[in-house]
């Protein structure tokens, strides 16, 4: 099942930013996520304060396909600024892809070992009976 949701996810990449949006003229992380889901038949929040709360906290260092990735401004912002879909983890852990909505760029993969993505506190979820072994 993962796999058709991380699948479904990356089919909007390249599609544009749009605050609330979810679809494929325009969408935010969080709708990216609940389409992602709803391929699987799943139904998650579109919110992400309530995406947040659909699975178990994960240590980064046992990231796996499916995750959810919350990221935090350190500075400014107490409230999640972006959220990703765990899209690969290298064998040996020292990569991570993720996908999401970029404001400037839309839908796109990025690597969680990028320097930009120091700035954010983050915290990653595995979402209770989505992932699998």
């Amino acid at each position: 099942m993962i796999d058709k949701i991380v699948e479904k996810a990356l089919t909007f990449k390249g599609v544009p930013y749009k605050k609330g949006g979810n679809g494929k003229e325009g969408i935010d992380c969080a709708g990216l996520l609940t389409k992602a889901f709803q391929s699987g038949g799943l139904n998650i929040p579109s919110c992400p304060e309530h995406q947040f709360k659909i699975g178990m906290p994960v240590e980064l260092q046992n990231l796996k396909k499916g995750d959810l990735l919350f990221f935090e401004d350190k500075n400014n912002n107490p409230q999640v600024s972006a959220v990703g879909l765990v899209t690969k983890v290298s064998k040996d852990k020292e990569s991570v892809l993720f996908v999401y909505a970029n404001p400037k760029r839309g839908v796109e993969v990025s690597e969680l070992q990028n320097p930009y993505w120091k700035q954010f506190s983050l915290t990653a979820v595995r979402p209770l009976g989505y992932v699998e072994d």
